[in-house]
């Protein structure tokens, strides 16, 4: 579940047990967007990943699961993603074996560092932030 309070945003997972709920509550940047469940680190756990958009400008932000505890998450990274990243995807895009993230906004990609897994490098951009008519007839 993801909720807003006080213009941030949180990640909220409870767990059930056979006698009580826990509940976990991870920040990630203001107004997520998008979600994607992905094992982005090679652990075999699944991880989130969220598109946000912080006016100016738009983050991708990572929850990687804790593989000794399952089920709660470390901290979010967030990584620069344009300025409204509508959507995104997961995928090994440069066939080094590590899933990348595609963001809608550019076109661009946040390719996995190889030497520290969950980690992205600084955005690498595909097409033209602005893309608008040169006829304003």
């Amino acid at each position: 579940m993801c909720l807003t309070h006080n213009g941030e945003s949180h990640i909220v997972r409870v767990r059930k047990t056979k006698f009580l709920s826990t509940q976990q509550l991870n920040s990630t940047a203001s107004r997520p967007h998008k979600v994607i469940i992905e094992d982005l680190n090679g652990d075999t756990y699944l991880d989130l990943d969220l598109t946000n958009w912080i006016l100016p400008s738009g983050v991708v932000s990572v929850l990687l699961q804790d593989s000794s505890s399952p089920g709660t998450f470390f901290s979010a990274g967030s990584y620069f993603a344009g300025f409204q990243p509508l959507f995104i995807a997961a995928n090994d895009l440069n066939g080094d074996g590590l899933s990348d993230i595609a963001v809608s906004e550019g076109p661009s990609i946040l390719f996995q560092d190889p030497n520290t897994p969950g980690t992205f490098l600084p955005i690498y951009i595909i097409g033209d932030f602005f893309q608008w008519s040169a006829n304003d007839d």
